[in-house]
């Protein structure tokens, strides 16, 4: 299973990564000069400059933990807007009312004390 995720900025002059142990909480940074020619490169190499393989990072896993916190965000949003009326959040959000119920679960959401 996959433990580190990745960011990587491929700018004009420099190539910046920045990973996280999801584990420990390491961090690892990069930044090297582009490659024109093949941005791939500039990839690679920042790879090997923090150490990781390829191998080590997940894109499966990236994109779930980044659509869970959108999910997570949006759905506390529009609940805290509704007073936390579950029914009328998911009219809004135009899912069902078990599968909202099921998100809150699921991202472990909590109403705000004061409308606990």
């Amino acid at each position: 299973m996959a433990r580190w995720i990745a960011g990587i900025d491929v700018g004009g002059t420099f190539t910046d990564l920045i990973a996280l142990d999801a584990v420990s909480g390491e961090t690892r940074i990069a930044k090297l000069p582009t490659t024109p020619e093949n941005q791939a490169y500039g990839v690679l190499a920042a790879l090997e400059e923090t150490g990781l393989d390829l191998a080590d990072l997940s894109l499966k896993k990236i994109r779930k933990k980044a659509m869970n916190q959108v999910e997570r965000e949006l759905i506390d949003y529009v609940l805290i807007k509704t007073g936390w009326n579950r029914s009328k959040a998911s009219r809004l959000l135009k899912i069902s009312y078990k599968t909202l119920l099921q998100k809150i679960d699921e991202l472990k959401i909590e109403p705000p004390p004061e409308l606990a």
